[in-house]
């Protein structure tokens, strides 16, 4: 292994110091630019880091350790045949005989994970800053939003160090050592994204005089990065890949709630999600990079479209306790939104479909 892989992936633990860089300052600051206060300049920033690198590898590890998992693999055209395939014979349907081949060495090879000695957990640098204004009974802000992080974790391909060429190295999945180990794939802290976004909102609080209160926000935002997710094996390094837009990050949200009361002493309150989609991770040409647009309002504008709603109903109560009725509606239009190219139901649904509930609450 020490043949193909490279040193730093390899200690007698001496050569894994612990991480003491995890500094996190943060800071912030608003300041009132009139004497009644209804106008007020904020922002603040903050350096983060994150111990999802121990449930990738500290946790794991010890799971793997109490529930192996182990991978066989077949082959029934002769043509086919590799070191650690086997060739398929029907009483391989039942758990003894998996168990006397994995016994005679002949597949469920374990999969190797090796964690260079240098990893530093996950950090970002956080901002924002923003404008907010007082108009008699309503609000209206202005945030512009910034995260830079740095360090991600992920999982290459064995033989990366072993090739000069950025895209995928040949034989990624294929064992360095076979018939000893499975795969083996090294690690890398090299994963990279960028995210800025841009957040506008108004709203009317709710009072008991005017009898209804509503808001209203919308967010312009963008994602990019470099490098996958656990597992990056589409090109040699996470510096080897363009930057892209990140999977999870939505272009366009609006997002609008209301409240009023209505007669008999029932609170009529709903919330309308609209989006413009999320990037497909893979799967998908080109062209259709983002779900479909579907019509709602502006005509053919969004790609996620959401509206719930929820009826409250006060009961009489005495002394200090309370009780309530509610009727809630999701999805009431049972829009169907898509999230990904290609797949199948469910996995392609974002969200779930019309459903309701009914609820009861009682305090003291």
């Amino acid at each position: 292994m020490d043949t193909v892989v490279p040193a730093e992936y390899f200690t007698d633990g001496t050569q894994r110091p612990r991480f003491k860089g995890a500094f996190q300052p943060r800071v912030g600051m608003s300041y009132t630019l009139d004497e009644d206060g209804r106008t007020t300049v904020f922002g603040g920033f903050g350096v983060y880091f994150d111990r999802d690198l121990y449930d990738n590898v500290a946790i794991i590890e010890q799971y793997n350790e109490q529930h192996p998992n182990y991978n066989f693999f077949f082959f029934t055209n002769p043509a086919d045949s590799a070191a650690g395939k086997v060739r398929w014979n029907n009483s391989y349907l039942s758990k003894q005989a998996l168990l006397a081949l994995l016994a005679s060495g002949q597949a469920g090879k374990p999969e190797v994970e090796l964690v260079a000695n240098d990893t530093k957990p996950p950090s970002s640098h956080q901002w924002s800053v923003g404008v907010r204004r007082l108009l008699g009974p309503y609000a209206v802000s202005a945030t512009y939003t910034g995260v830079r992080s740095y360090h991600g974790f992920t999982y290459m391909c064995h033989n990366a160090y072993r090739t000069s060429v950025p895209t995928q190295p040949t034989q990624c999945f294929a064992s360095p050592a076979p018939g000893l180990i499975g795969n083996v794939f090294l690690s890398s802290d090299q994963v990279r994204t960028w995210y800025d976004a841009v957040y506008l909102q108004a709203q009317r609080p709710y009072s008991a005089a005017s009898h209804w209160g509503a808001g209203v926000a919308y967010t312009w935002a963008k994602g990019t990065q470099i490098g996958g997710d656990l597992f990056s094996f589409d090109f040699r390094f996470p510096t080897d890949y363009p930057r892209y837009s990140s999977p999870n990050v939505q272009r366009n949200t609006v997002v609008g709630n209301w409240i009023v009361d209505v007669p008999f002493g029932v609170q009529f309150s709903g919330l309308l999600t609209l989006g413009s989609g999320v990037p497909y991770q893979i799967g998908g040409p080109e062209n259709r990079a983002f779900p479909p647009k579907q019509n709602l309002i502006l005509g053919h504008a969004f790609a996620f479209r959401d509206v719930d709603v929820r009826l409250r109903k006060q009961l009489p109560t005495w002394g200090t306790q309370g009780a309530d009725l509610t009727l809630e509606v999701f999805n009431v239009f049972n829009y169907q939104n898509l999230g990904c190219w290609g797949g199948n139901t469910p996995f392609c649904i974002a969200y779930g479909s019309r459903r309701l509930q009914l609820g009861a609450g009682y305090s003291f």
